[in-house]
């Protein structure tokens, strides 16, 4: 989330991803000792980035046009001449769009949480953070430069063994923190969102339609980032018989996808909302 504010004094600036937004800040140095004086320090608002204006002109702030650096335009184009080659490898075919930006029904999701689960028919349940995924997958052909766009993080597939108790407490968090919904495969969820947090999950199944016991030990498929705490989720690292595969999430899913060729979108609701 956007942050320009003190912490503890200390001035402190976060923008929004993408770099579709951008902070500035206003230094005033001692040109005696050439130190910033904190005390001076401006932060402004978050100021977002289009790259062209309403009219189709080019974007301005403070009364200037925004251009890149011509160096880092150069760098850029390099740098990707180097990679073209990983790009353009044909991994499938999607017959059709498969969004990722829809919580309870992500398409893009149900395919990571599948691949992941899909790694070992030991694997009972594959649980994944919603803003690990990135984008979406259009319709016509899969490459790999697309599936690096939906998975950008060099995470890797952890697998461990967490009771029925805390892979609820897991899910009750995705429904009630700003860091959004947990993408599953291998269970069903039904939701009642009006209740207080901690206590939307109305019943969990797994996908053979049993109740999850929350004193059985089941086996998950999860990522490093959670697993080290990510996104301020501390249970995964309470769970026991943790093992770092060492294998990359999006290598995973690639490999998937080229075993699959032809790519049917799951828009399965892994989620039931409870109605009013």
């Amino acid at each position: 989330m956007p942050f320009a504010d003190r912490i503890n004094g200390i001035p402190v600036i976060q923008t929004w991803p993408k770099g579709i937004s951008f902070v500035r800040a206003d230094l005033v140095v001692d040109v005696r000792n050439n130190k910033v004086i904190e005390d001076l320090v401006v932060l402004q608002d978050n100021v977002y980035f289009f790259r062209k204006d309403p009219m189709g002109g080019d974007p301005k702030y403070a009364g200037k046009i925004l251009q890149p650096s011509p160096r880092f335009v150069r760098k850029l184009k390099e740098f990707k001449q180097t990679i073209a080659h990983l790009e353009n490898i044909r991994l499938g075919v999607a017959t059709a769009k498969l969004n990722h930006r829809e919580p309870f029904r992500s398409a893009v999701g149900n395919l990571i949480t599948d691949a992941m689960r899909a790694v070992d028919p030991s694997i009972n349940l594959a649980i994944i953070n919603y803003y690990g995924i990135r984008a979406n997958i259009p319709k016509g052909i899969i490459n790999y430069g697309r599936l690096f766009e939906v998975l950008p993080f060099d995470n890797t597939l952890v697998t461990l063994k967490l009771t029925g108790a805390q892979i609820k407490a897991i899910l009750e968090r995705g429904l009630s923190h700003a860091y959004g919904v947990m993408q599953i495969s291998g269970l069903k969820v039904t939701v009642d969102l009006s209740k207080s947090p901690g206590q939307r999950c109305i019943a969990i199944k797994n996908s053979a339609g049993d109740k999850l016991v929350e004193t059985k030990l089941y086996r998950v498929a999860t990522n490093e980032f959670l697993i080290k705490g990510g996104d301020g989720h501390q249970v995964f690292a309470q769970g026991i018989d943790i093992h770092d595969t060492k294998r990359l999430l999006r290598e995973i899913v690639a490999d998937y996808i080229k075993k699959k060729g032809r790519l049917i979108p799951s828009e399965e609701q892994r989620y039931l909302l409870k109605s009013k």
